[in-house]
């Protein structure tokens, strides 16, 4: 800290640096950002670490929020392979359920059933109906089977979000680059006319997408999204269309050949939402403090399957807006976006941290959550959509000290907890769509003492 009188050379020096680095003056280390909503228009945070970290849109819900088709769930009375040693088995479902959601080529789990040999993902290829209702549904495994004798038990699970594969193509024999395609659904949306767009799909390019229930297992793990291009025909009775996503896995081997089944998702309780919020700033002092400040107007949606979705009892998740800092610990080639995962095999060792992201040439990684402000879902009561709204949030000069460095916040979006009421075993999460609206600002000032 500077002294007066200016008696010593080092007093004077500190002096001039207190001076130059006050909020008026050329030394101040100042950064933020300010938006506002257009009246005539919705914003939604796209949820990727990468540009654009928001759409804007006068759609209720933004195409890359997953909202599941119909359900299909009932219990197992009886089974009967259509041969002994085949692909085909006939399910008797206990009750009869509703004629809705059955298609040909949809996807089916069965689970709890005595013997486990029946348990697995088939698809449906045809059912019986009792009255309007169906009782018996036909199953075909992705492998010949000789089936044992069913004694009793099991269940039927229709799959919740249905980003399910259709291939898997390893791009050469040795590769860390795959190729696959998959089912989107179409979701009732009237805003889009029935067909979303390039701009408005599930999809972009950064993301972390995670494979899961693929068979053989080796594929399932977290890849980074390189490209993507879509196929808007409609296909299983018009419930979907396809995509064909190329990603990169963290390592690259020599890949079996794919068999069947496994689902694209992305689940945003294993990483933070990131928005478009946010200030890098310099720390050059042990002294020197930052204050940050925050203000947001956000909603959260997500569609429910069962009613005991999101319901707020111990253990289930509660949505926190966090203010995180990230610190720069190098520098990069690498495209911005998240880089726990390379972007290619010639990348060092130490530019594939866990949770880092890439960002003007710069390598960061979290740092620590400065503030988290927790909020906790209201009981679900219905199937469909629902939402949190949590308000206003500000977040008003938050002092922070960290140690010399080169620092960027970044207010972020969270899910912690398990969720309840997923009648998939393969999906962890449905993603969250976050809407803001009206005025949304954050700004990082660096003060020096």
């Amino acid at each position: 800290m500077s002294q007066f009188p200016l008696d010593t050379s080092s007093n004077l020096v500190e002096a001039v640096n207190y001076l130059l680095s006050g909020p008026t003056s050329s030394g101040q280390n100042f950064e933020g950002v300010s938006y506002v909503t257009p009246f005539d228009s919705e914003t939604y945070f796209t949820g990727t670490q990468i540009a654009p970290q928001t759409e804007y849109g006068t759609y209720s819900w933004p195409a890359w929020s997953a909202i599941p088709i119909a359900q299909i769930t009932a219990t197992i009375s009886n089974i009967v392979p259509v041969i002994p040693t085949g692909t085909d088995i006939v399910v008797t479902l206990t009750t009869p359920v509703a004629n809705v959601g059955f298609f040909v080529g949809r996807k089916i789990s069965l689970a709890s059933v005595n013997p486990s040999g029946f348990d697995g993902i088939y698809t449906l290829d045809s059912w019986t109906l009792s009255g309007t209702d169906v009782d018996t549904i036909t199953l075909t495994a992705a492998a010949s089977t000789t089936w044992p004798a069913y004694i009793s038990g099991g269940t039927v699970d229709g799959d919740g979000l249905l980003y399910y594969i259709l291939s898997i193509t390893p791009d050469s024999a040795l590769t860390n680059k795959l190729v696959i395609e998959c089912l989107v659904p179409f979701y009732p949306n009237p805003g889009l006319a029935g067909l979303p767009d390039d701009t408005n799909a599930p999809f972009s390019i950064g993301q972390v997408l995670n494979l899961v229930g693929t068979n053989p297992a080796d594929y399932e793990g977290q890849y980074k999204l390189i490209d993507v291009s879509y196929d808007y025909t409609p296909v299983f009775a018009d419930q979907f269309y396809t995509a064909t996503i190329t990603v990169l896995s963290w390592t690259t081997q020599t890949w079996p050949a794919w068999v069947a089944d496994g689902y694209v998702n992305w689940n945003y309780n294993w990483q933070p939402m990131p928005t478009d919020c946010n200030a890098i700033v310099t720390v050059t002092g042990p002294t020197d403090r930052v204050f940050v400040s925050s203000q947001s107007t956000n909603v959260f949606y997500w569609y429910a399957t069962t009613p005991t979705q999101y319901s707020p009892l111990p253990d289930l998740p509660s949505i926190n807006v966090k203010i995180n800092r990230w610190k720069a610990v190098g520098k990069t080639t690498l495209p911005n976006g998240p880089t726990n995962i390379p972007y290619d095999t010639s990348v060092p060792t130490n530019q594939s941290l866990p949770n880092a992201r890439a960002r003007d040439g710069y390598l960061w990684q979290y740092d620590t959550t400065i503030l988290s402000i927790p909020f906790d879902p209201q009981p679900v009561t219905a199937v469909g959509a629902h939402l949190i709204d949590l308000g206003l949030n500000i977040f008003v000069n938050i002092i922070d000290s960290p140690s010399i460095g080169y620092y960027w916040y970044i207010l972020e979006f969270q899910p912690e907890g398990t969720v309840a009421g997923l009648l998939d075993p393969l999906v962890d999460a449905y993603p969250l769509t976050v809407k803001t609206s009206g005025l949304r600002s954050f700004t990082a000032q660096v003060i020096k003492r």
